[in-house]
Order: C-alpha cells, then structure tokens, then sequence
C-alpha cells in the first residue's frame, strides 16, 4: 500500500472525510485541558448507532420500562 492508498483509506474512515490538521488537534487539546472542559467525562454519546473500532455498528442497549 502506498502512502496515498494508506492517506485516502483513513480519510475515507473518518467522518470529515478527511485527517485533523495539527491546528485542530492543538485546540482540542487545549480545550480538554482547560477548565472548559470540566464536564467531559470521556463518555462518547451517540444518537442512535454506536461505532465500534473494527468499523461495526450496534443499537445502543435501552432497559425495558
């Protein structure tokens, strides 16, 4: 795989279709360092599908009432 072919997979595989640039990354973490970010947990909420690493979807679990 060429370093093109790796570069257009992970774009691919992001939701942007695209790789954060290092000024977004910088931002993310100077907010998730600042006292801003207080209330983040690490917890990732999702609408209605959760994405796992190996790419496959699951229904969030709900209780019965």
């Amino acid at each position: 795989m060429t370093v093109e072919q790796a570069l257009a997979r992970a774009n691919a595989r992001t939701g942007l279709g695209r790789l954060a640039t290092p000024e977004e990354v910088a931002d993310a973490v100077l907010f998730l360092s600042s006292p801003r970010a207080s209330y983040i947990s690490g917890a990732i909420p999702f609408d209605r599908w959760s994405h796992h690493s190996d790419g496959h979807l699951t229904l969030p679990f709900h209780a019965p009432p």
